[in-house]
């Protein structure tokens, strides 16, 4: 799909991204979470984890940001923390 910098996610969109992606985030910590405590934080399996989480949480942050951007002055459920 072209980039079209006029295009943005409708409030609907971005409520139910949102919601998923908290969702996959919090799954992500417990995931990374549980193998720290079996593998131990040195392991490779725990790092890769940790930095997959680390990654979610980035994402879940962006894309609040986008929605502010997108939508300004809306509070857009599903998108916080």
């Amino acid at each position: 799909m072209p980039y079209n910098s006029s295009a943005h996610l409708t409030q609907e969109e971005h409520e139910e991204i949102g919601r998923a992606v908290r969702l996959a985030t919090r799954r992500m910590e417990e995931i990374a979470a549980l193998l720290v405590q079996v593998y131990g934080p040195s392991s490779r399996t725990a790092f890769s984890a940790t930095k997959a989480r680390d990654a979610m949480l980035r994402f879940q942050n962006d894309l609040q940001f986008q929605a502010t951007v997108d939508l300004p002055g809306i509070r857009i459920n599903g998108t916080g923390p």
